[in-house]
């Protein structure tokens, strides 16, 4: 009985974070409960939270809000900004103007997870990413 009635608040738990997850993002119920469900359970509350304070609608790899890696994520940030400022340095000393089409936030995501990879061995994930694999 004791286990039943916490299978019955873990779903409870979970359809209140959906919702939350929902009000946030606007997406359907049933991907917001794949999306939760791919985030370990001790992490989900943070993780809707992130959401909520930062007035994100793009998710983001729950690694980003996990305090173990909170310096690792601040170094590989900070990195990752001043390769893609030169890359825009570089792009605007080429000459080139008119329609940006030189580095955005993808060449910021991809040196991002190149680096975490080797690095520290982390699989990051981008926004775009996980964005795709809830709509697939």
């Amino acid at each position: 009985m004791k286990e039943e009635n916490s299978t019955n608040s873990e779903r409870a738990s979970l359809a209140q974070l959906v919702r939350r997850v929902r009000r946030r993002t606007g997406l359907g119920v049933l991907m917001c409960k794949e999306a939760l469900e791919r985030v370990p359970p001790e992490h989900r509350e943070r993780y809707i939270l992130w959401h909520e304070t930062n007035h994100q609608q793009l998710f983001h790899d729950p690694i980003e809000t996990d305090p173990e890696f909170a310096s690792i994520m601040e170094v590989v940030d900070k990195e990752v900004a001043e390769q893609v400022e030169a890359m825009v340095r570089e792009w605007e000393t080429e000459g080139n103007t008119g329609i940006r089409l030189g580095p955005t936030r993808y060449s910021y995501w991809h040196f991002k997870r190149r680096l975490l990879k080797e690095r520290c061995g982390i699989d990051w994930k981008s926004p775009a990413e996980l964005t795709r694999i809830l709509i697939e």
